[in-house]
């Protein structure tokens, strides 16, 4: 055991987060193993063989991946060639092009379906889908090709361009950056794959004539046991299928984060001279214009077209007097502004001490696949999985069951692996030497901690945080199960837009993007550095 692990902090940091880790993990997670295995309190198979016993089941299953991949490959496409754009070109205004790509992050994806429904009728079934999550999950791809094409050594560059010219530049550009991007692209497939809400309502909002074109996902078939009968049970063991096959994708991201050497920029790096785009500056332009347009601002126009005055907005927010009880989507927003970030300071928290000590000790693969397991579950699985776990006539889950801690453990539970890595890759960029240094001088290994370790890691701290808040305000799938998720605003908006449109839902979409973008824009107009999470 190090030195640092002696500090009284440091080990109840530890221990506070295996608590949280059996709470907020092992505990929803094993339910749903126990609910599928033992559906009567005892062995039994029969809701494995009533959830996985016909063809339409894996018939789902195969098209959900398939959904998963095509979304992967136009994300990649796009998101790499923006990428390469930004950081190995002379594109102008590369700032105001970076913030641009990554811009659409904050528009939730089921928002973006809502935003482009019945703009593109033609447009159906799987590529629908695809079209929608490939917008929404474009940046992630941008952000971190374009950190790997920045990580680049001109030299390397230099030596292709004598040997084969531009072209050997590019091939060995996108071969030094493959891992980041492969994480990128498995990251793409796995939020794709999870989702139950943009497919749902991609498929309600056409005519009925039209209905048999829909495009099902595996996530609906698990929400069609509890919708239909309340089998928790059948829909645990239809979950299993699908975790398998996501925990492969995120074990391939863990194996890929261990294949990437954290770069340590000395004096010897050299970015290398930018490639001049000279005639194809425009076609450039107008491509990533292209995306930004499908992606972020036409979203923005429909909504603001939609919201058409001032006057839905206020009723929206409860500051207009005529408002009815049903406009008033202020208590929702303030809900979901609290759940997330308190979900988001517990993951943070409980990841720390954990994150560090992976960080800085061999052998800890086993640790990093534990902590990313809560991703391989969508957020209906964990939702059935919390729901058996502390919906129990246990006197101590009372208060977590009748109140809105099940959804702040659910959140920090289920958003736990981006706090982790985000802290665990902080670590990483950082020197062993300077916390050995105090020690060797005196320090204990406490003070060391609380003012070299922590400092250190601060823009790990703050990248995890804005990650879990990210994504906490967009959940929706899990709240579809927990008591007092009706009262989070992507319920509400999910709930209302099934009902028709209206300029109160545009105006609460807008606020939604709105407290989304808040966070991250402070961070880099206050940081004025790039959030790193690897």
């Amino acid at each position: 055991m190090s030195s640092l692990a002696r500090s009284p902090l440091y080990a109840l940091l530890l221990a506070a987060g295996a608590v949280f880790f059996a709470a907020g993990v092992l505990a929803p997670l094993g339910s749903i193993v126990v609910q599928a295995l033992f559906p009567h309190g005892s062995f039994s198979t029969s809701a494995l063989e009533a959830a996985l016993g016909t063809a339409r089941v894996w018939e789902l299953l195969g098209r959900t991946v398939l959904l998963g991949a095509v979304t992967s490959a136009i994300a990649g496409l796009v998101g790499v060639a923006y990428a390469w754009l930004l950081a190995r070109t002379d594109l102008p205004l590369r700032e105001l092009w970076r913030a641009l790509g990554l811009a659409p992050i904050v528009i939730p994806p089921l928002l973006l379906s809502i935003a482009w429904s019945g703009w593109m009728p033609w447009l159906e079934g799987l590529w629908a889908n695809a079209f929608v999550f490939s917008l929404a999950y474009t940046p992630i791809v941008i952000l971190l090709a374009s950190r790997a094409f920045e990580q680049i050594d001109g030299e390397r560059l230099d030596a292709a361009r004598l040997l084969g010219g531009e072209r050997a530049a590019l091939r060995i550009s996108l071969g030094l950056a493959w891992p980041q991007i492969a994480i990128a692209l498995l990251l793409v497939f796995v939020f794709t794959t999870s989702d139950f809400a943009v497919p749902d309502y991609i498929a309600a909002m056409q005519s009925v004539e039209r209905q048999q074109l829909s495009f099902n996902v595996y996530a609906g078939e698990i929400f069609a046991w509890i919708k239909l009968g309340t089998r928790y049970a059948e829909g645990a063991a239809a979950s299993l299928p699908l975790a398998a096959i996501i925990f492969l994708a995120l074990a391939l991201v863990v194996r890929q984060l261990r294949r990437i050497e954290v770069a340590t920029v000395g004096s010897g790096f050299r970015g290398g001279p930018p490639v001049r785009l000279g005639a194809w500056l425009p076609v450039a332009l107008l491509g990533m214009l292209a995306y930004l347009a499908l992606a972020f601002f036409l979203p923005i126009v429909r909504f603001v077209s939609e919201m058409q005055h001032v006057n839905p907005l206020l009723r929206a927010m409860g500051l207009f007097p005529d408002g009815s009880p049903d406009q008033n989507l202020a208590p929702a927003f303030l809900q979901s502004l609290k759940l997330s970030a308190s979900g988001a300071t517990v993951a943070v928290l409980a990841s720390l001490a954990f994150a560090h000590f992976a960080a800085r000790r061999r052998k800890t693969l086993w640790l990093d696949l534990l902590w990313i397991t809560p991703l391989a579950f969508p957020g209906i699985a964990y939702g059935i999985g919390m729901v058996g776990f502390y919906s129990t006539h246990v006197e101590l889950f009372r208060p977590i069951r009748n109140g809105s801690a099940a959804l702040i453990i659910n959140l920090a539970g289920h958003f736990l692996p981006f706090a982790y890595f985000a802290i665990q890759g902080a670590v990483r960029r950082t020197e062993r030497e300077q916390e050995e240094a105090a020690l060797v001088c005196g320090a204990s290994p406490t003070a060391v901690f609380t003012h070299i370790s922590i400092p250190l890691l601060a823009r790990g701290l703050v990248a995890g945080w804005l990650l879990c808040f990210l994504f906490a305000m967009r959940e929706i799938d899990s709240f579809a199960l927990l008591s007092y998720g009706e009262s989070t605003i992507m319920r509400r908006i999910y709930e209302f837009i099934h009902r028709g449109r209206s300029p109160e839902i545009a105006a609460g979409c807008l606020v939604l993007i709105f407290f989304i973008a808040v966070p991250l824009a402070l961070h880099a107009l206050l940081g004025k550095k790039k959030v790193e999470v690897l």
